[in-house]
């Protein structure tokens, strides 16, 4: 008898635990998409492979690659990894000496200013206070958003803007004036809940 009751509490005591740790929430075909009005022409550019993690205790991670950006002016997703992003363009030497790429990625590293409650359904108010590296230079900042907790996934929705000279990025001019000055991003995606 005091086997089994020792054997009930374990049992317990295991589930207790299991059911306490946070589950992991991801997505790799996130969408991106940034806009920006110029004299000469709108920018439109979208990636649909962001990748999104959320660690289910406030931590989030996202990340998309530059050149994954398909623009509705191809001539444009040239001059944009080659002359304004440099994505491809090699950057100091790494530890073992072999060239690092600093501009392939964007990446925000965060976390919410308040908890998410992921068991409630519904659209949900976010705050993420964060480091945004973006060419090479990196930013703190705000992000606020909506996220959607439906059962196993959970929608993400985040609109903002960025002003390229803050991250040192070369921009197309007209004149001696930039062709604009800030860049509309919008973010979203559908995290799915990882088992285990």
């Amino acid at each position: 008898m005091r086997l089994a009751v020792l054997l009930l509490l374990a049992l317990s005591w295991s589930l207790t635990a299991a059911a306490q740790t946070p589950a992991v929430w991801l997505t790799d075909k996130g969408t991106v998409k940034f806009h920006a009005d110029s004299p000469m022409q709108a920018i439109d550019a979208t990636s649909q492979v962001g990748t999104f993690v959320y660690d289910g205790k406030g931590g989030f991670v996202g990340s998309v690659a530059m050149s994954s950006f398909e623009f509705t002016n191809g001539l444009l997703r040239s001059h944009f990894n080659e002359s304004y992003l440099e994505s491809e363009k090699p950057g100091p030497a790494d530890a073992a000496g072999k060239p690092t790429f600093p501009y392939q990625l964007a990446v925000v590293t965060g976390k919410l200013v308040a908890p998410l409650d992921t068991t409630k359904p519904g659209p949900v108010e976010v705050s993420l206070k964060a480091r945004f590296t973006c060419h090479g230079v990196t930013v703190e900042r705000v992000f606020r958003g909506t996220v959607t907790p439906q059962g196993d996934t959970m929608a993400l929705k985040v609109k903002f803007d960025l002003a390229p000279k803050d991250f040192g990025i070369p921009l197309p001019t007209i004149g001696d004036a930039p062709m604009f000055q800030t860049v509309e991003v919008t973010v979203e995606g559908t995290l799915r809940r990882q088992p285990g």
